[in-house]
């Protein structure tokens, strides 16, 4: 009887031991930019239901087209890792904007999600465009660090 008991301490403290394996993705992504010593920046598309409620009335006169956007950032100053984070959950979002039609749009929304290591960060960024529109181009103008100006054509 003791030693199935053991043998499950045994597992257990072997579990607690182990150091958690860094967050990967390996997904392909709608697009992607890496750039050494700086990370990774990716976007894909989202389903809005997962974020807003539908009308469902047909009236409409807007749409909404929603984006995850994630970042590997190679930061590791604990300072710095916290100001990467202010930016990354308060201020980010004012540094996209979408071109639709010759027209620049801001995200109308942006919720954070939850990190899986200090390096990883992902946020949603929902955008309202007129109704038979799409988005052509997403722009990024980091305000914060190394990134630039990144352009992603859609279309």
């Amino acid at each position: 009887m003791r030693l199935p008991f053991l043998f499950n301490c045994v597992l257990l403290l072997i579990a607690c031991q182990s150091a958690v394996p860094a967050a990967r993705d390996d997904r392909r992504h709608l697009a992607e930019k890496r750039y050494p010593g700086v990370g990774a920046i990716y976007l894909d598309t989202i389903a809005n239901h997962v974020l807003l409620q539908s009308s469902h009335d047909g009236r409409e006169k807007s749409k909404f087209v929603s984006f995850r956007i994630g970042l590997r950032d190679s930061t590791s100053n604990a300072e710095a890792v916290r100001k990467a984070n202010v930016y990354y959950q308060y201020q980010m979002q004012n540094d996209w904007f979408a071109i639709v039609q010759a027209d620049s749009l801001r995200p109308v929304f942006a919720q954070s999600t939850p990190q899986l290591n200090r390096n990883f960060i992902e946020q949603v960024m929902v955008f309202e465009l007129p109704k038979d529109s799409n988005i052509d181009t997403l722009v990024y103008k980091d305000s914060f660090g190394p990134w630039g100006v990144q352009t992603f054509i859609l279309k």
